[in-house]
């Protein structure tokens, strides 16, 4: 998700990236073979907080849970559209 080529100024957590059509082609279909429920199988607040993950509060909030399961289903749809429209993505991190 986060590949493809980089391009411009740094905008506070690395350039921008460009994805093209092929690759996210290749993302949409990663990310079908997954589902939300396979993905909090492998949350472990305990261990992303001793890892110090960014931002923190992972063990203590449930709604973290509910969070990352909406964004990863947002995600796929959004891959899934964009495969199907032969479209290139661009990313980065604010």
């Amino acid at each position: 998700i986060l590949g493809g080529e980089e391009t411009g100024e740094d905008l506070g957590y690395g350039p921008a990236r460009l994805v093209e059509p092929a690759m996210v082609q290749d993302v949409a279909k990663a990310l079908a073979m997954l589902s939300a429920a396979q993905i909090m199988k492998r949350y472990d607040g305990e261990k992303m907080e001793a890892l110090e993950i960014y931002p923190g509060g992972f063990e203590d909030d449930e709604d973290w849970k509910e969070d990352i399961e909406r964004d990863f289903e947002r995600l796929q749809q959004f891959y899934t559209a964009a495969a199907k429209n032969g479209e290139g993505v661009v990313s980065w991190i604010s």
